[in-house]
């Protein structure tokens, strides 16, 4: 008989042997996705480093994740570790249907989608960026509530394994425009997609090459509100109406060199790329060009 005060001590056993005897769902997606469930430590060609710690559990069909992601920003002081923006997320996937098919296998999912992103400040350096205006001392925050249903397909042959997948994404009670104040959120649309290679390197190490984009609609609800921008290289702030989800693309291509160190855990190293609006808590107007650097561990 379980009673309340061991509950607590009942979930940790479970999620414990859950870890244990899980079994792979059709991986957790394309590493290049900057929501791909991996706990890491990466320096960019901004100068700042980035963190992430995560941790997921999979069934042959049911696969669940959260992501803490903190990175700094440029104008904030610079310390060893990063502490200015945060970033959470948590993504659960359900296996509808998995096809076979000689070394090819296809699966169509769904799943619900969160990710929230909340600065925490520090000691500021002065900008007259309408972008970087976000950090001001109104408060702002970005959250994106999803339903996701794609399909994932992969083909195994003689030098590894390709895998493909294609996402369809409905937003609600969302709000992806941090530089627009105000807590009003709305439903909108989204695709992403990509494509993976992946091979064996010796007796227990594999490569990854990985490529991710993503690409978010403007919503039909707009609010209004004092938004900063430039005119003539002049900052301003004008009162403005503004969609409260704003388009925004991402594209991401990344390469991993990576060793087993138990059954289903793996460490390596990665360089990225990244061209567009980074996820997280920056201005969605904002596109950006990073390079970065890193070492990872992640479970497949």
């Amino acid at each position: 008989m379980i009673s309340p005060g061991n509950i607590p001590n009942f979930i940790t056993i479970f999620l414990l042997l859950t870890l244990i005897v899980a079994t792979a769902f059709s991986n957790d997606g394309l590493n290049a996705n900057p929501d791909h469930f991996r706990s890491s430590l990466a320096v960019t060609s901004d100068g700042v480093p980035v963190a992430s710690v995560a941790e997921k559990i999979s069934l042959k069909w049911f696969s669940m994740g959260g992501l803490i992601e903190v990175r700094n920003e440029k104008r904030f002081n610079q310390e060893l570790l990063p502490n200015h923006n945060w970033r959470g997320v948590v993504r659960a996937e359900f296996l509808l249907k998995d096809i076979k098919w000689n070394t090819l296998e296809t699966g169509f999912i769904t799943g619900l989608y969160h990710e929230s992103a909340h600065p925490t400040m520090g000691i500021v350096v002065e900008t007259d960026n309408a972008y970087e205006k976000i950090y001001d001392k109104t408060y702002r925050w970005m959250v994106l509530n999803a339903a996701n249903f794609g399909n994932r397909v992969s083909r195994s042959f003689r030098p590894g394994n390709l895998t493909a997948e294609l996402f369809y994404h409905f937003y609600f009670k969302s709000k992806n425009t941090p530089e627009l104040s105000g807590g009003v959120l709305t439903q909108g649309h989204g695709l992403s997609g990509g494509m993976q290679f992946d091979c064996d390197v010796g007796k227990a190490g594999a490569a990854y090459l990985s490529l991710y984009g993503r690409f978010i609609f403007d919503s039909r609800m707009k609010a209004t509100g004092e938004v900063y921008s430039e005119d003539h290289s002049v900052l301003t702030l004008k009162e403005t109406t503004y969609p409260v989800i704003h388009r925004s693309g991402t594209f991401s291509l990344k390469a991993g060199l990576n060793r087993k160190i138990t059954p289903g855990l793996r460490i390596g190293l990665f360089t990225g790329f990244l061209y567009g609006h980074p996820f997280g808590f920056i201005d969605s107007r904002d596109i950006r060009r990073n390079f970065s650097l890193g070492f990872e561990i992640f479970r497949v």
